[in-house]
């Protein structure tokens, strides 16, 4: 028989033994279950947990040690030195409290900060193992084999080491594997922090004839009493921390639960339009993507414009509009080709995909396009909808890429040729003459400085106190005419001036912002990111610098992405905010609900704000509530500011702040005032009424 084996069988009792064996388990256990519940509480409650883990493991290896210790019969009895064996209780719990400091670490198993915090817990556990055998005080003293000394300090180490290295390996795993993983691992680290003490206490010989020299201090006896007590009080511990993991773990759920439910709401509501009950942009969009993906190559899109709509909800109200758009729709769906999908795409407009190829499309857009202009009676009134159409193929990987485009080149160009219909052709994509025009003129701009920032207010919802502003880019021609954003950003991204255009507004912004500190107008000061300055690699350095430069606070801005540019490559701009949080920044999603963005993937963008699209608090009336309430839900839940932005009149304001909208934007609190008008205007107006005026 071996050594070790001679030695658990012959001078320890078997049943002991075991006992020992199975604390030493229960004790991992419990400590890796409070550490999977920490995970989940906030910085308060984590604190206490840690506590109550450090004395969990601290008493508990000290109870387990002493456990060994009086099942162990060398020969003669064995009394234990009062001072000693409490002190090596207290020397137990300061190697717990080394160990569990590693535990909240985020630094590499190997950095110095885990080596020598596992290190600590080492030279911990050997002096109150050694110690707790010194305590017994024999004459003469004990005999060490080296050998099995070292052997229990190396099985120390990789102790440590393994409790750590668990610690971070488990947030890689799946949630319905944490379990049972755990418990092997509890098992695992029980059996080491067993091996450790008997290869220790294999390393103690006592000659013939020893005895302890106080036959005062603690006896087995007593020494027992207080070890079970000990033990009884961790058992309870553990039963209780099982407990409050199983708890905790159960509210998880079922918030997980909640917030799956409204995140497939609120999926549903993004891909159907609420007044047809057909799919909407984003379902097409989607689907467009699905074929992309599966190398399809043949489609049809057929864009269809009702050119008086706008006019026949000008005269007879939304509702009335309601019930046209119903009726157009059965119309289409009357005559709809075979094998394709009917979208409604906007207020205004229809489009038709068919992913089969079908020969006789012109002649079917003729035909639609009179069926539609029929005219019909609503309400006693007689009414006739103009359309144009516009119609593309893609017959390749490229084109159906660029098939909306194609579809929507069509219809603009039937439109401006007063024609029912138009096919696609390539001089429709780009007018390139005058593209090239206004790229000229935009770097003599960018060189000239003809770009300014106006600055539209924001205020708090409830309130109405002004808290913030964002920057909005303007183009001055010279003669106090201005060109469009939405004609020029394009052109821009294409031509690559766009990162320079960024740069003037980043400069721009951040020296404004440093005036008004030093005027004492302490504002947040939104400002957008384009999805090209996302691409930047250095973005987050140059924002660092101006940040320093400009001696402007970090957390007075805030930076807005459109979700479009957020969903563009997830994991890029996941990585990047994550960098620009780190800077002290706040950042916002814009045009939130108008993109086509995974839902999914929202909760883990690390965002301050959520800016919900005036397109959906302008159409309040028209069946987006639903949509706006659960955006905003979601963000309470997930713990995300809400902004309303093109709030143009009272109703729309009412209506927000009924929802629970945080903050406010729009023609009703001011338009866009540059930077001398908007500072005169700020110093003098702090609060706006419930008409909208400061």
């Amino acid at each position: 028989m071996s050594t070790l084996g001679y030695f658990l069988t012959g001078q320890n009792n078997p049943f002991v033994v075991l006992l020992s064996l199975l604390m030493s388990c229960s004790i991992w256990w419990g400590v890796l279950v409070i550490e999977s519940t920490i995970r989940s509480l906030d910085y308060l409650n984590a604190r206490k947990w840690r506590i109550w883990q450090t004395l969990l493991l601290g008493f508990g290896i000290w109870a387990f040690h002493f456990i060994g210790m009086l099942g162990w019969h060398p020969g003669f009895t064995l009394y234990f030195d009062t001072t000693l064996t409490f002190t090596s209780l207290i020397i137990s719990i300061l190697a717990a409290y080394s160990l569990i400091s590693a535990f909240r670490m985020k630094a590499p198993l190997f950095s110095t900060y885990i080596l020598l915090r596992t290190l600590g817990f080492t030279i911990g556990l050997g002096i109150m193992h050694y110690l707790g055998i010194f305590s017994a005080q024999t004459v003469p003293g004990a005999k060490w084999d080296w050998a099995w000394v070292l052997t229990s300090l190396v099985l120390a180490i990789v102790l440590s080491l393994g409790a750590v290295a668990w610690t971070q390996w488990k947030t890689k795993l799946p949630a319905s594997k944490k379990r049972n993983v755990r418990f092997f691992v509890a098992l695992a680290l029980g059996v080491v922090l067993f091996f450790v003490h008997y290869t220790g206490v294999i390393g103690a010989s006592f000659p013939q004839g020893s005895f302890c020299i106080n036959n005062a201090a603690f006896s087995t006896g007593t020494l027992a009493t207080i070890v079970i007590i000990c033990g009884l009080i961790l058992a309870a511990s553990m039963m209780f921390t099982s407990n409050i993991e199983a708890r905790i773990e159960s509210k998880l759920q079922e918030q997980n639960r909640n917030l799956t439910n409204k995140t497939e709401l609120l999926e549903q509501l993004l891909f159907v339009d609420t007044i047809t009950e057909l799919p909407n942009r984003n379902a097409l969009d989607q689907k467009l993507r699905e074929l992309v993906k599966t190398n399809h190559n043949h489609a049809h899109l057929i864009k269809i414009l009702l050119v008086s709509y706008e006019s026949i909800c000008d005269s007879w109200g939304q509702e009335f509009g309601n019930k046209v758009i119903h009726l157009i729709k059965d119309r289409i769906n009357e005559h709809k080709l075979q094998s394709s999908t009917l979208y409604r795409v906007s207020e205004n407009v229809f489009e038709i995909l068919s992913t089969h190829y079908i020969p006789e499309i012109p002649a079917f857009a003729s035909h639609l396009s009179e069926h539609i202009s029929q005219s019909f009676e609503i309400d006693g009134k007689s009414i006739s909808v103009g359309c144009q159409i516009g119609f593309a193929t893609a017959n390749s990987y490229g084109e159906l890429t660029q098939l909306p485009s194609m579809a929507r080149s069509a219809c603009d160009y039937a439109q401006r040729s007063s024609v029912s219909w138009l096919s696609f052709e390539p001089h429709m994509l780009k007018d390139t003459r005058d593209e090239l025009e206004i790229q000229g003129q935009l770097r003599k701009a960018i060189h000239d400085s003809e770009f300014k920032l106006a600055f539209q207010p924001k205020v708090d919802a409830n309130s109405g106190e002004l808290i913030g502003a964002e920057a909005l880019l303007r183009w001055s021609t010279g003669d106090n005419q201005f060109i469009s954003p939405a004609k020029f950003i394009p052109i821009a991204e294409k031509y690559g001036l766009i990162n320079a255009i960024g740069q003037l507004i980043l400069h721009q912004s951040l020296a404004q912002q440093a005036r008004w500190i030093a005027d004492h107008l302490y504002l947040r000061l939104s400002i957008n990111l384009s999805p090209f300055q996302l691409e930047q690699p250095d973005l987050v350095e140059t924002i660092a610098a101006l940040l320093n430069k400009y001696k402007v606070p970090p957390a007075s801005i805030c930076f807005e992405i459109t979700e479009s540019a957020a969903m563009l490559r997830p994991e890029l701009t996941i990585e990047k905010l994550k960098k620009l949080r780190q800077l002290g920044v706040e950042l916002s999603i814009d045009d939130f609900g108008t993109g086509y963005s995974s839902l999914s993937l929202l909760h883990t963008l690390p965002i301050h704000e959520l800016k919900i699209d005036r397109s959906f608090v302008q159409s309040i009336r028209t069946g987006s509530l639903p949509i706006i309430r659960a955006s905003i839900q979601m963000a309470k839940d997930l713990r995300i500011r809400t902004v309303a932005e093109g709030i143009e009149s009272e109703d729309e304001r009412i209506c927000m702040v009924a929802c629970g909208v945080d903050e406010l934007q729009g023609y009703l609190i001011s338009m866009p005032l540059f930077g001398d008008a908007f500072t005169t205007f700020a110093l003098n107006h702090t609060q706006v009424t419930h008409e909208g005026i400061f």
